[in-house]
């Protein structure tokens, strides 16, 4: 049986994945709550052939109040895994975000130029260098998957959806510029983005996202419809800098290459989380 190491299991993603990764390998798992590090090389001395690295900072405010961690965790902390993957002559699974910027054309391909607009995506951008130049020098096997944006229950209402749905939940809702679309994957699918990563035998770099996007505002009547309930919501009006208005993932080469793609719809996705 494969030994699968999980960093920041105890996370969002990581609650879901673990468990249908035991189903088939051999899973230990690495995260801060349990007192050990991926900022600590010695705390990756562990016997494995297969990495699934999650640890890191996920959310972009939080990235773009501490830069300082957010590039020690998200960028230096990988090439501890990485350095930990090599001699361990394991495969590393990576998940990286949405790096594009401005989008050229819909939907987006991963051979669109790279424009990290914040904090977080620059991290992550430097994180996939990182990855690659293993691959380069080492031999090192890997999967870098381009998430655009993951949802599901359980998920931090920090994030968009889950706000959105406990507010609709509560009656009342305030949210910022109604209009910005968004391609939705749900947390099941993502989960199994990460299976046939690691069971491919390609290094590659893949888009994870559903080929469609959806308002704000859509998300909204989405919710209040599913849920029934009446839901006084209040829009600010007020729009990032640097805003993304619309982006759609091409994930044509995963489906191509790993055999994915997304099955649960984002009508079905906005119902479990009412569940």
């Amino acid at each position: 049986m494969k030994r699968a190491l999980v960093t920041g299991s105890g996370g969002f993603m990581g609650s879901w994945l673990v468990p249908e990764l035991k189903k088939k390998y051999s899973v230990q798992e690495l995260d801060e709550k349990s007192g050990k590090s991926i900022l600590h090389l010695g705390d990756l001395e562990i016997d494995f052939n297969l990495v699934f690295h999650l640890a890191g900072i996920s959310f972009v405010p939080d990235a773009a109040k501490n830069p300082y961690k957010a590039f020690q965790v998200n960028s230096f902390g990988t090439l501890n895994v990485l350095e930990a993957v090599r001699k361990q002559d394991a495969k590393l699974i990576f998940p990286s975000t949405y790096l594009y910027g401005q989008p050229k054309k819909l939907p987006i391909s991963e051979s669109h130029p790279l424009s990290p607009a914040s904090t977080y995506a620059r991290s992550k951008l430097i994180a996939e260098h990182l990855i690659l130049q293993y691959h380069e020098d080492y031999g090192l096997p890997y999967a870098i998957l381009r998430f655009f944006n993951i949802y599901g229950p359980g998920q931090s209402e920090k994030f968009l959806i889950p706000k959105i749905v406990a507010g609709v939940k509560a009656g009342t809702l305030q949210l910022f510029d109604k209009a910005p679309k968004r391609d939705f994957t749900f947390i099941t699918d993502a989960v199994q983005a990460y299976i046939k990563a690691a069971a491919s035998k390609k290094s590659g770099t893949y888009n994870i996202g559903s080929g469609k996007s959806y308002s704000v505002s859509e998300i909204v009547e989405m919710a209040k419809r599913i849920s029934g309930k009446k839901c006084v919501v209040a829009y600010s009006a007020e729009r990032r800098k640097n805003e993304i208005m619309d982006c759609v993932a091409d994930a044509g080469k995963a489906k191509r290459e790993l055999n994915w793609s997304p099955k649960v719809g984002i009508e079905e996705g906005m119902r479990r989380m009412y569940g």
